[in-house]
């Protein structure tokens, strides 16, 4: 719970505060990852996505969108990491929709 004075009595009573967890899809822990990741000049771990979903990038991006992007020089992809560039990061909204699409 965000109120601290209601975590500790649920702590207290039950010795703990934890909540029910729910299970993110590969997809949505994807989104999640370029949404916040891209924004960083340190991009995406492509290492990390395959950690996170259990499949590469490639299986889960339209490659010809990836494709387009990184042509227009909104992306760059290298074995290790996807990354935006700046002119990217300025229009990061419209690259996710294309990505995320």
């Amino acid at each position: 719970h965000r109120a601290p004075e209601i975590w500790l009595r649920q702590v207290e009573r039950d010795g703990h505060a934890e909540r029910p967890r729910e299970a993110i899809a590969p997809a949505d822990r994807l989104a999640e990852m370029l949404m916040m990741g891209l924004r960083l000049t340190e991009g995406v771990a492509l290492q990390r996505v395959m950690a996170e979903t259990g499949r590469d990038i490639d299986g889960q991006l339209d490659p010809a969108a990836l494709t387009r992007l990184v042509d227009g020089g909104f992306l760059t992809l290298d074995r290790d990491r996807l990354c935006a560039t700046p002119a990217g990061r300025q229009r990061l909204n419209a690259v996710l929709a294309t990505l995320l699409a």
